[in-house]
């Protein structure tokens, strides 16, 4: 996925991100289905997400930064 801002397009690593998702929930003790609650999807779309089967919208891609308390530079690409 691309993010558009301005005039300047920049891409996410989805890969390293799917990756942090999952050290993230599991160093807060967290199940995959406590998380898709807190977001308002399935299951399986948060899953599918956290193993790099889908990539996340930009709203959930940015919920799920601010959930996780992670910085949005490490994830873009350059």
């Amino acid at each position: 996925m691309k993010i558009q801002g301005g005039k300047k397009k920049v891409k996410v690593d989805y890969i390293k991100f799917s990756e942090e998702m999952r050290m993230q929930r599991a160093k807060q003790r967290l199940s995959q289905q406590d998380i898709a609650s807190k977001m308002g999807v399935t299951y399986q779309t948060y899953a599918r997400y956290e193993n790099d089967i889908r990539n996340a919208s930009i709203n959930d891609f940015l919920f799920l930064l601010n959930m996780f308390e992670l910085n949005i530079d490490d994830f873009i690409m350059k």
